[in-house]
């Protein structure tokens, strides 16, 4: 045995034990919906409160999504379910997904990005983000318009 055996991690023997750290629920997603209810109108229990205190922080949502892109294109997309984002440039499908899911509370079925063309000199600081919502699900984009 040397000394560097004693800092090496040991992968657990477990299966579960690798699924439940990977594994993380939302706070609101471990409530039932009576729950959820009760939270809404201020009668739950301390411990209920509790759970959905530890809501993630949206801080990080807001650095991923710029702002929504409210064009003709978009406007034609959005009667099929689809929404225009500006995104930061850094960003992958799976965090704009998770921004989504933060800001609006619904799962998107599809992210799609598209990169801001050929230009030589100066590159884009932004991409553009085609999320596809569930039937049904409607998204308030256009409040300040």
């Amino acid at each position: 045995m040397s000394l560097m055996d004693k800092f090496k991690k040991k992968a657990p023997t477990d299966p579960k034990a690798w699924t439940d750290k990977k594994a993380k629920t939302l706070p609101a997603q471990e409530l039932s919906v009576a729950e959820l209810e009760a939270v809404k109108t201020k009668t739950a229990a301390p411990e209920v409160a509790a759970k959905l205190s530890k809501k993630e922080d949206t801080r990080e949502a807001y650095r991923v999504i710029i702002k929504p892109l409210i064009t003709e294109k978009g406007t034609y997309l959005n009667s099929q379910g689809k929404y225009i984002f500006k995104v930061s440039n850094r960003t992958n499908k799976v965090e704009i997904a998770k921004a989504i899911y933060h800001l609006y509370n619904v799962r998107p079925i599809k992210v799609n990005i598209v990169k801001n063309g050929r230009v030589k000199g100066q590159t884009s600081d932004w991409k553009k983000a085609i999320v596809t919502m569930p039937k049904g699900v409607t998204l308030s984009v256009y409040e300040g318009v």
